[in-house]
């Protein structure tokens, strides 16, 4: 599954079941967290109305138009326990969700928020998103509407054997 995961950026009009949607959603809340404080808050977004302006939100997200389902994943800043590891908890649960992303036969893509606060209250606005919540990445997905070739990732030259 990890050498098919590519970045994917056009969808097909097909709508994705709700099973898939609750499996994606889940895997992300099964990422690791320091503490296991668990500091994220999802927004699903469908509305084809949002997904327009949320494509207008952030420079690099024109393909956010044309998918059927994106996901925001944001940032509580309520949970503050171990505030100062919320972008590796947020990276790894972004991750997660990639991942199932593409276990699910769909495809799907990162786009980056934080740290760039024009993004963060671009799509603050959009979705009414409230001051405590701070959006960390964005993820649209769906039905691939075009392919990428698996390829083979490994680079033994950037693994140093330390014995």
């Amino acid at each position: 599954m990890f050498s098919r995961r590519r970045s994917i950026r056009k969808y097909m009009g097909k709508k994705v079941e709700d099973v898939k949607i609750k499996n994606i959603l889940f895997a992300g809340m099964c990422a690791p967290s320091a503490g296991g404080n668990r500091p994220w808050i999802f927004h699903l977004v469908k509305n084809t109305e949002k997904l327009d302006m949320l494509s207008k939100a952030h420079p690099y997200a024109s393909m956010v138009k044309s998918a059927p389902v994106c996901i925001v994943v944001s940032y509580d800043t309520q949970k503050i326990r171990y505030k100062d590891w919320f972008v590796q908890d947020l990276s790894a649960c972004t991750e997660n969700i990639l991942l199932a992303i593409e276990n699910e036969g769909l495809g799907g893509v990162w786009l980056g928020c934080y740290p760039r606060m024009e993004r963060v209250e671009g799509i603050r606005r959009v979705l009414d998103i409230k001051e405590r919540y701070i959006p960390f990445s964005m993820i649209p997905f769906g039905y691939k509407a075009e392919s990428k070739e698996e390829y083979e990732k490994f680079d033994k030259e950037v693994v140093h054997y330390v014995e």
